[in-house]
């Protein structure tokens, strides 16, 4: 049987926002008939207005994604077991450039 892999995409944003935002997916095989889909959005703000922007629109995007992920899952016919998980923040979504 062949070795599964982890399977990943990066969508870079092309909108105008004060920074780069980036949405990764990766799915992860958690045996034969498992998997994980993990959603991560990742902001690397401008300046002050780069913060601003990203803390004032986090509660937008928590509804958002967690509604793409529920979409993600109906649309396979998938059934969630867990999940999704509450936002943990990082100091690498926060790096100032």
């Amino acid at each position: 049987m062949p070795q599964k892999t982890e399977q990943q995409l990066k969508l870079l944003a092309k909108m105008k926002v004060p920074g780069q935002a980036v949405l990764e997916f990766d799915l992860l095989p958690q045996g034969s008939n498992k998997s994980t889909l993990v959603q991560r959005a990742r902001f690397y703000p401008k300046g002050l207005w780069g913060i601003v922007y990203w803390n004032s629109l986090t509660p937008v995007h928590i509804w958002m994604f967690k509604g793409m992920l529920n979409k993600i899952a109906k649309s396979s016919s998938a059934k969630i077991l867990e999940g999704p998980a509450k936002v943990k923040r990082t100091r690498a979504s926060c790096a100032l450039s």
